[in-house]
């Protein structure tokens, strides 16, 4: 914080993606600029109750000592930090700028200058159809379910009037594929739209999001995957998009490492360490930047949300992987290598259910 605050209007403010957050020496939020703004949903009418300690100290788990360092920080691109919105989620990391009062302007004052995420521009209608298709999936997935229940009752029924007929017992073990493929998908959209946190069990979620990577038509021809779920994990509360977003962002941003013409070995496995439990993702192969703007390999990453934010190379969404690390404050790791993909997510299982399953 060596810099003094700038005169800064309103208009270069909104111009600029920037908001300007004025505290007092208690921690209070004094004032925010723009005025009329809405930052990450603290407005006029709640501002009052937005808190330097609360809402961005606490949500990094910063104390006096590294908040104090921090303010010594004079980075022209800020440091990534998230901030809790008056709802109790968390936004992804932004940039934050600190600066002091200008000398002589009263009783001694700090300043946020936050570059904040720009609001998506409104879809026009024709980009919300898959918007609204989307709604009607898990509708849909359950009026499949019963027909092809019936269906498939009725061929087990055949199966046991007419043993003699072997073609029945191909279409019953295409039936329960196409059954268990359904089955996956509905419990990933059922879970994954929930907001608040529910009760989750890591190996049935990650059974999940493997059926459904195999409707990924590459991964379904290219890739052998072998399950390693194991281990007495005891369920945790958690957002599903908790575990699952981490796992996609994860494979998406490997995935530019894997060209067509190769095949490829993976192996998904699961662990529980002490109070701490998580996940891992391994490819083997022939990997190269396949994709334009893909950073060269080999690319390194290890870190919680707000480091990996800092961190973040090329292909990697990085705000949603962040916000979704958020929510267990988990420490990701990846290491990609021109013959080996590897990904790892661990994170602490709350002490009470830890004890229980002990």
């Amino acid at each position: 914080m060596k810099n003094r605050l700038p005169t800064l209007d309103d208009e270069f403010l909104r111009f600029a993606g920037l908001v300007l957050i004025r505290w007092s020496s208690r921690g209070e939020c004094l004032a925010l600029q723009p005025h009329g703004s809405n930052f990450q949903g603290w407005t006029a009418e709640n501002l009052a109750g937005l808190r330097l300690g609360k809402h961005l100290l606490a949500a990094n788990r910063l104390d006096a000592a590294a908040f104090k360092a921090l303010l010594q920080e004079d980075s022209d691109n800020g440091t990534p930090l998230i901030w809790q919105r008056p709802d109790g989620s968390v936004s992804s990391p932004l940039p934050v700028r600190w600066f002091r009062n200008p000398a002589g302007e009263g009783a001694e004052q700090i300043f946020s200058l936050v570059k904040d995420a720009s609001p998506a521009a409104e879809p026009g209608a024709a980009d919300k159809k898959c918007y609204y298709q989307s709604l009607f999936l898990p509708g849909f997935i359950h009026n499949l379910n019963g027909p092809l229940g019936t269906l498939f009752g009725r061929a087990e029924l055949l199966r046991f009037q007419h043993p003699d007929i072997s073609d029945l017992n191909e279409i019953i073990q295409a039936g329960q594929q196409l059954q268990e493929i359904i089955k996956s998908m509905n419990f990933k959209i059922n879970h994954e739209r929930y907001d608040q946190p529910t009760s989750q069990d890591l190996n049935r979620l990650l059974e999940a999001e493997l059926k459904v990577l195999q409707c990924d038509l590459f991964f379904k021809h290219h890739v052998t995957l072998q399950q390693d779920l194991g281990g007495e994990i005891p369920p945790f509360p958690a957002r599903y998009l908790d575990i699952s977003g981490v796992l996609t962002a994860g494979y998406r941003f490997l995935r530019q490492f894997m060209p067509p013409e190769h095949n490829y070995r993976c192996r998904v496995g699961s662990f529980r360490d002490g109070n701490e439990a998580g996940f891992t993702l391994e490819m083997r192969g022939d990997f190269q930047a396949d994709e334009a703007g893909a950073p060269a390999l080999p690319v390194a990453l290890e870190g919680r949300a707000g480091q990996i934010a800092d961190q973040a190379p090329p292909g990697l969404d990085a705000p949603f992987l962040c916000e979704c690390m958020e929510g267990l404050q988990g420490n990701l790791t990846i290491d990609a290598q021109t013959d080996r993909l590897f990904l790892r997510y661990r994170f602490p299982i709350p002490k009470e259910l830890a004890a229980i399953a002990t």
